[in-house]
This record gives structure tokens, sequence and C-alpha cells, in this order.
């Protein structure tokens, strides 16, 4: 059973809101990688090249929230 500080949890909150609902706490690292993959394609700007600037900003900043989140957990021990 992994154990998770609030800084640990509130990454995988971020992640759950993001669309990765799926993901538990008791999570693998493949899981987690799997789960940041799919995250990090829905919301990286470059994937939306129709986008408007505020949308690519949009995008660009909830990208680099999922992408903290995912360092937060990736860097936990298992």
């Amino acid at each position: 059973m992994r154990l998770l500080n609030a800084r640990m949890r509130s990454a995988l909150d971020v992640l759950r809101a993001a669309g990765a609902a799926d993901l538990q706490d008791d999570f693998l690292a493949a899981e987690l990688k799997r789960a940041f993959r799919r995250l990090a394609r829905r919301a990286h700007p470059d994937m939306h090249p129709g986008a408007t600037d505020h949308e690519r900003r949009c995008l660009m900043a909830r990208f680099r929230e999922i992408h903290e989140a995912y360092q937060t957990l990736a860097s936990c021990p298992s």
C-alpha cells in the first residue's frame, strides 16, 4: 500500500480532475505513465493547431499542471 502525503494526494487529485479518474491510490508506475501520456496528448497545445492564442495559453497551463503532478507522483516510492 502506497502512503501519499498531502502534496502527492493533491497531485493525484489534479490528474483525476484532468481525466484520469480510474487512477487509484495504489497505482503502479506503468499505470501512472499511461494516464499521464493520455492526458498530455489531450492537453498539449501542439495537438490543437487551430486553437486561438487564449486557448493555447489555457492548454499550456493545463499541460504544465498535469506534468508537475506527474513529476510529483513519479518521484514517490512504491
